[in-house]
């Protein structure tokens, strides 16, 4: 895959570019795919470590930091870069000093390469936001800007945010996005996906589903935030309210894993949960409950955000599946 990850790269519409590949783990021929290129923009580095995902990319970044960059794009082993990627990039931060942080929409594909949905751009331009904005609109409804391989960050950002959390295993690539927005703006490329995200058994996403970071990461991102804001004040009170949502996620969840007999990730779950207080905000996920249990039963995603629906889709397009008939490629909007 990662052969087809950097052919991507050198088909950039914009070639002025450096890469630096480090890989997380014993060498496993990467190396040889990395000299076949022959390109001396491309320098590979590998240890024999292995650190894990959030620790590797940090890794990467300071790697990079070495050729002095203006701006860094992320980007996984496996995923496929559009040529447009990152022309699109260069030209929304030379349009916004302050912005810190750009992402870019993705379509989904499999192992093999073939596309499963498409996200819908009809209608999106550029959008930047001031991260304040972000932080109170944005956090409530998930992670809208996406993973590691959707970002790209000003250079500066890296000197006043930081890298990112690797206590944080499930949301810390979220969280680094939470410590940008409360000092630089936020923004998303209109008009086009910028990449192929590709969904696989051993992708982090798939393989941390039932860990206890799963429970845990996205209740402590929110309580980062809230901690930035005033105690009792409105934004205060509408990020204890995510909490609670989280909650019942999470309770949802437990319940999943109890039909399925799914007892080691069960435990696992009520434990931590019970830890990050799911009692003390009962008031708030309770209420949701009845509404996460009949999604549940008729097959919808338990996760789907009602209350915050319309700013969700403010900032997340919706995706598209992608199949196939007698007659060609078939579309369906995928719910929730």
């Amino acid at each position: 895959m990662i052969a087809e990850t950097l052919a991507s790269v050198l088909e950039q519409s914009h070639t002025d570019w450096t890469c630096v590949v480090v890989n997380d783990a014993q060498e496993d021929g990467t190396r040889e795919v990395v000299e076949r290129l022959g390109d001396r923009r491309i320098h590979y580095i590998c240890d024999g470590r292995r650190r894990g995902q959030l620790a590797n990319f940090n890794r990467a970044i300071l790697e990079v930091l070495k050729y002095d960059p203006a701006i860094i794009r992320l980007l996984s082993a496996d995923d496929v870069l559009y040529p447009h990627a990152f022309a699109d990039i260069v030209r929304l931060f030379g349009m916004f000093p302050n912005l810190g942080l750009v992402a870019t929409y993705f379509d989904v594909i499999d192992e093999s390469g073939r596309i499963l949905a498409r996200v819908d751009m009809k209608g999106r331009t550029d959008r930047v936001i001031s991260g304040r904005e972000y932080l109170w609109k944005g956090a409530a409804v998930g992670n809208t800007i996406g993973g590691p391989s959707s970002v790209a960050l000003r250079r500066e950002v890296i000197e006043t945010a930081g890298l990112f959390d690797t206590r944080l295993n499930y949301a810390g690539d979220r969280e680094l996005w939470h410590r940008i927005a409360a000092q630089w703006h936020i923004g998303w490329i209109g008009m086009r996906s910028g990449f192929q995200y590709r969904r696989h058994a051993e992708s982090v996403t798939v393989r941390d589903r039932f860990s206890a970071s799963r429970f845990t990461d996205k209740i402590r991102s929110i309580r980062l935030i809230a901690a930035t804001e005033a105690m009792f004040g409105w934004r205060w009170w509408i990020h204890q309210y995510t909490i609670g949502w989280l909650h019942a996620i999470n309770v949802q969840m437990l319940a999943i894993m109890a039909v399925r007999r799914e007892w080691s990730g069960f435990r696992t779950g009520l434990r931590v949960s019970l830890r990050e207080g799911i009692v003390v905000y009962a008031p708030f996920w309770l209420g949701r409950l009845p509404v996460q249990i009949v999604r549940a039963v008729i097959g919808r995603d338990p996760s789907a955000r009602l209350i915050w629906r319309s700013v969700h889709e403010s900032f997340q397009p919706p995706m598209v599946a992608v199949g196939s008939s007698k007659d060609g490629d078939e579309e369906e909007t995928l719910p929730g």
